[in-house]
């Protein structure tokens, strides 16, 4: 959209999880090292939480809040980027015992921090390549967050795909902490799927680390 390659980025997801985001990509430069993306993100999912194995509960999950990111593109394959991040989140007892805990809408916002490291040969069912994710969250009242005391959580994967006897082997590792702090119900990490542990029920598996 400018001499510079801006890039207007958006998309939008209908369904139980229904998201619509919207973004500026824009190089600070023309050989495109530097760049910031502003942006904002709206979310709403309706997932139920488990008890041995069984659903308990459900809510309804909301979050919409707005972002600022500054970054360097490292080569042709990495990117870190830093930024902060301000808006609401609440989750509400859909259906659940009362008893069960209600975050009703609150501030959220705090300092973000990301790395990636990309050689698959595709997005979607690599043959080749790995990928290496890390991501940071800092929680900062001045940035809006309405929880105190502040937490923090940082999560990592470590992925890939090769060829080994005519056989196409997909392997990936993951973790995550709060570093004993406490996560919202709303920021809890989340595991089960056909993504995460395909045994498991969608979100079976809540935590402060895994």
């Amino acid at each position: 959209i400018n001499p510079l390659g801006g890039e207007i980025h958006g998309s939008l997801y209908l369904g139980r999880t229904s998201t619509a985001e919207l973004s500026l990509y824009q190089p600070l430069d023309h050989a495109a090292d530097y760049f910031v993306e502003p942006g904002m993100t709206a979310r709403r999912s309706v997932e139920d939480l488990f008890f041995d194995g069984q659903a308990v509960a459900r809510y309804d999950f909301e979050r919409a809040y707005g972002f600022a990111d500054i970054g360097r593109v490292l080569g042709t394959r990495a990117e870190l980027r830093a930024g902060i991040v301000s808006g609401i989140q609440s989750a509400d007892r859909d259906i659940a015992d009362t008893a069960l805990p209600d975050a009703p809408t609150e501030g959220y916002g705090g300092w973000t921090g990301r790395f990636v490291y990309d050689t698959r040969d595709r997005v979607d069912l690599a043959s080749q390549g790995w990928l290496g994710r890390l991501g940071y969250f800092h929680s900062d009242e001045s940035l809006g967050a309405d929880t105190v005391p502040a937490y923090e959580k940082l999560d990592a994967l470590v992925a890939g795909s090769y060829r080994f006897a005519n056989q196409l082997v997909h392997w990936r590792a993951a973790g995550g902490t709060s570093f004993d702090t406490a996560l919202p119900i709303y920021d809890l990490f989340v595991l089960g799927g056909p993504i995460s542990f395909p045994g498991l029920n969608l979100g079976e598996l809540r935590g402060q680390d895994y």
